[in-house]
């Protein structure tokens, strides 16, 4: 699989680090590197928190590639040891990325407390009802967010029930989405 992330050197590194050491499943790898690919330049704020996180996958992508970006917070109830292996195997590869990590065992409810104002929210897998918290705490800290959610069938049913009988429960909840945050001052892309 690595042919597919030939183009930029560092995530061509990043990736082969990744594979050779068995560190993160490859749907995980290949969704984080789209993802920042399609998001990167619209999230321009130096302070970076990837909730939800498990090993951080997608934050550490931001410290790795963008010099703006100065700190990053991975937030997540547990951190899992891989988070771990791959700091030790980003050491050697780009020694910049760990200064910039801030890990943060916590649920979504509190995070808010150790985020500054502004910052830029991602949730990348913010399973259900908690790409919602995602939202709620985006809006709080006034900060820009980029969401990727997943798992409509745990989401919570805050959609209009008119909605969400014609048009579904994935359609529906993402289109309640889009209204609170355009009524909350966001400029909202699909």
């Amino acid at each position: 699989l690595l042919p597919w992330f030939r183009g930029d050197p560092w995530i061509e590194r990043f990736a082969a680090l990744i594979a050779e050491q068995r560190l993160v499943d490859v749907k995980e790898l290949c969704e984080s590197v789209e993802f920042h690919a399609r998001v990167h330049r619209r999230l321009r704020a130096p302070v970076m928190a990837d909730l939800c996180c498990g090993h951080g996958l997608t934050g550490l992508l931001f410290a790795l590639l963008e010099r703006e970006v100065t700190d990053v917070y991975l937030i997540d109830r547990r951190r899992p040891a891989s988070h771990d292996q791959l700091l030790r195997a980003l050491d050697g590869m780009a020694p910049w990325v760990r200064p910039k990590i801030r890990y943060l065992e916590a649920p979504l409810k509190t995070a808010a407390r150790a985020l500054p104002r502004g910052v830029s929210v991602l949730g990348i897998h913010a399973c259900g009802g908690r790409t919602d918290d995602c939202l709620r705490l985006a809006i709080a800290l006034r900060g820009p967010v980029a969401l990727m959610p997943c798992c409509y069938g745990q989401t919570t049913p805050e959609a209009p029930r008119a909605l969400r009988t014609v048009l579904g429960r994935r359609l529906s909840s993402d289109i309640h989405r889009t209204y609170r945050l355009i009524e909350a001052g966001y400029d909202v892309e699909w």
